[in-house]
């Protein structure tokens, strides 16, 4: 069904005096048809009103969601928020004055109420909404901007209440609608995490500690070992031979270059590399084979680094890992945080800014992770948890070794927005937010460089025990 379809049947709805009908076509067309505005519309504004849009739709998402999710009340505190309508004029120069004139608070008291409380609109309701939909046709052109907008129930067209309940689900069950995009061996990649693997063993040495004093008197030897999302090894082994306890430690990684990497550059019988696509239903298979060739029911230990916050779904992986464990095996999950990240001086409010710039980006991972870590563990049935959280600062470093925490926190960033060039090389919408990211990256190194600049971030590392 198409949207001068939809116009058609809303006309004869109020001509046959059916309004409540009517308005509720009306207005789910207006909320369509404004988030499309608003996502589409960012390509069109110049770099400074781009950025306070998608600051705007951070803030009014709460980091949480995006405008893709959002309902009418949202969409409309965006668009006040970060004057996209003056935005809008500025960029294109049209004349969106009768847009300003619509009472859009007054649209969004009748779609709440048409929401949550069943109740009958008036004519005057009606023609109100009508009024409005007319409005925005005919200024900004929907009927030929995209033919395609749908209007059936089960597509977007769903109500706020909708939207808000799908997104307590989905905070719920810490569910991602796909993967990310991270590729460990991407660009520059493999050197950057060897610079985090360095930056990160004084917290994972003391996660393994308290793991291993956590495990039963009698099982503190011979321990059989995964990590999930081993990439090319180099954690992997720096971690368990630190500690003489392992007799054998399985690394798996989904990516195949990685897997490789790790294997080449392994040349101890007790540690062994497989790409695997945790938690599928072939990768939990291949582990109970090599389970069997270990004379093993499940696993003492099981690491997982910066890794489940990449997954579709976090929360079965570790619900999968619960399930591999041992009674009394214990758990280590290292996740991030970007919130806990900040500095001073910032005038420019750089950090936030890149911090939510990538947040935006198709394909992101989950960059608020660290703060789950507890609540995934104890949905997945564990209830010994302990949470280590550990400050890296830029005081008492060297030039160097604040260029290396940059490196690891931030230069990574900007490959969310390569990986979409390479699909879409001559997109200038893409091309525009790529020149602002290196701008801004450059501009943060340059911060970095400078003894007087303070910057912190914390490590969120979770323990758990399975105990029955």
């Amino acid at each position: 069904m198409n949207l001068q379809e939809t116009i058609s049947r809303i006309k004869n709805n109020l001509e046959a005096e059916s309004y409540t009908l009517a308005a509720t076509e009306a207005v789910k067309i207006i909320e369509i048809a404004l988030r499309k505005l608003l996502v589409d519309g960012l390509s069109e504004l110049s770099e400074q009103d781009r950025l306070c849009a998608m600051n705007a739709i951070l803030e009014i998402g709460k980091g949480q969601k995006g405008v893709e999710s959002f309902g009418l009340g949202q969409i409309i505190a965006v668009i006040r928020k970060c004057d996209f309508n003056s935005s809008w004029e500025k960029a294109t120069g049209s004349d969106l004055s009768a847009i300003k004139m619509i009472n859009m608070d007054a649209l969004n008291a009748i779609r709440v109420r048409l929401t949550h409380s069943s109740a009958e609109v008036s004519s005057h309701e009606a023609q109100l909404i009508y009024h409005a939909l007319q409005v925005l046709i005919n200024t900004f052109g929907l009927l030929t901007l995209d033919e395609k907008i749908k209007i059936s129930q089960g597509n977007n067209a769903t109500t706020a209440s909708d939207h808000e309940s799908g997104v307590q689900t989905s905070k719920l069950q810490n569910k991602r609608t796909r993967r990310s995009v991270y590729c460990p061996t991407y660009g520059n990649e493999t050197n950057r995490l060897n610079t985090q693997a360095a930056q990160n063993i004084e917290s994972d040495l003391e996660s393994f500690k308290i793991a291993l004093n956590m495990l039963p008197a009698n099982r503190k030897s011979n321990l059989n070992a995964l990590d999930v999302g081993c990439a090319s090894g180099t954690v992997t082994k720096s971690r368990f031979l630190s500690f003489g306890v392992f007799s054998s430690v399985l690394g798996i990684d989904h990516n195949e270059d990685a897997i490789e990497i790790a294997k080449e550059n392994n040349d101890d019988n007790n540690f062994s590399f497989q790409v695997l696509d945790f938690p599928t239903p072939d990768a939990l298979s291949e582990i109970d084979e090599y389970l069997k060739t270990k004379d093993a029911k499940g696993f003492d230990f099981i690491f997982s680094a910066l890794t489940i916050h990449h997954m579709k779904d976090p929360q079965r992986a570790v619900r999968e890992m619960r399930k591999l464990l041992n009674d009394g095996g214990v758990v280590i999950l290292r996740g991030s945080e970007d919130n806990s990240k900040m500095a001073f001086p910032d005038e420019s409010n750089l950090v936030q800014e890149i911090v939510n710039h990538t947040s935006t980006l198709p394909g992101v991972s989950d960059r608020q992770n660290g703060r789950k870590l507890y609540f995934q563990l104890w949905k997945a049935g564990f209830r010994d948890i302990k949470i280590l959280i550990r400050p890296k600062t830029t005081a008492g470093l060297s030039i160097d070794e604040r260029l290396l925490l940059f490196e690891e926190s931030f230069s990574y960033r900007i490959n969310y927005l390569k990986k979409i060039l390479d699909k879409t090389p001559s997109d200038q919408r893409w091309n525009d937010e790529f020149r602002i990211m290196e701008s801004r990256l450059d501009e943060l190194e340059m911060c970095f460089e400078s003894e007087d600049f303070f910057y912190s971030e914390q490590v969120f590392s979770a323990i758990a025990k399975k105990v029955q």
